[in-house]
């Protein structure tokens, strides 16, 4: 949908030949997988955040009036440039907010922009899950403590540039350009949330939209993909412990540094799920 700045694989045009011989290469009897690192993919679903180049920031040679003219015109073929709000949706806004945010407010009063940007977060499992579900072949080498450490990257450079960037924005800063949510706080409270939403963006509530969010959202998204993971998960000594183990020695400090989501809380959750 746009030529302006790199998609990160993200267009799935590129790495499928490097990921099979990545694969390959793991294959190799004593060989460790560390040992050729070059083969790592880090790019594509999945993969693009822990990329430490694919990450633009307001100083990215790409901040000029020519790309945001570009950029404007092809997402421009997908707006109704009649409607108060403008949305673009893409995974890699996560690591790129603060060039994005730059670009929109070339030619605004300095620090500020028009751009703001909302942020989903969702428990990193669960969207692991989700990822090995929707995306086929293209994530099918990958375990799940390799997604929640994707997951993980993502969040922690979207937490960082917000603590360096946005923060220090004129206009209300942080709080008046980005909103991060859970979708597990959404589905709870729907019409709240989409009520707050609205007045951030400056936009009047529109009852029966708020009933018809109400009516629509799934009260628990998650449900699904943990009771697959819940699978073996309260079996001392199963795979799937040992893979818990894993995630929560590796990962649950940093998780929570992000976000509310408790990794050690899983069995819990496995035990609330049981039928």
């Amino acid at each position: 949908l746009q030529s302006v700045y790199p998609k990160f694989g993200l267009d799935h045009k590129r790495f499928v030949l490097k990921k099979w011989f990545g694969q390959f290469v793991r294959k190799i009897p004593f060989l460790p997988h560390d040992s050729l690192p070059w083969t790592n993919l880090r790019e594509g679903v999945g993969r693009f955040a822990l990329h430490p180049e694919h990450h633009l920031d307001e100083a990215s040679a790409l901040v000029d009036e020519g790309s945001q003219s570009r950029l404007f015109n092809q997402w421009a073929l997908f707006w109704d440039l009649r409607r108060p709000v403008l949305m673009e949706k893409s995974p890699s806004n996560v690591v790129i907010g603060p060039f994005l945010h730059r670009l929109w407010g070339l030619g605004a009063p300095t620090l500020t922009s028009p751009a703001k940007f909302l942020f989903l977060q969702r428990h990193p499992v669960a969207v692991a899950l989700a990822t090995l579900r929707a995306g086929g072949e293209t994530v099918n080498d990958l375990p799940v403590s390799a997604l929640v450490e994707h997951w993980l990257a993502a969040e922690e450079r979207r937490a960082g540039d917000v603590a360096r960037y946005f923060a220090g924005l004129g206009g209300g800063g942080a709080e008046a350009a980005v909103r991060v949510v859970t979708m597990e706080a959404v589905c709870r409270e729907p019409a709240r949330h989409l009520r707050e939403l609205l007045v951030w963006l400056g936009l009047a509530p529109d009852e029966a939209a708020l009933r018809a969010f109400e009516g629509s959202a799934k009260r628990d998204p998650n449900r699904k993909y943990f009771l697959s993971f819940c699978e073996g998960l309260l079996q001392p000594g199963s795979a799937r412990a040992a893979e818990h183990a894993e995630l929560v020695d590796r990962f649950a400090q940093r998780v929570l540094a992000v976000s509310p989501y408790d990794l050690r809380e899983l069995p819990d959750l496995c035990r609330a799920f049981a039928p």
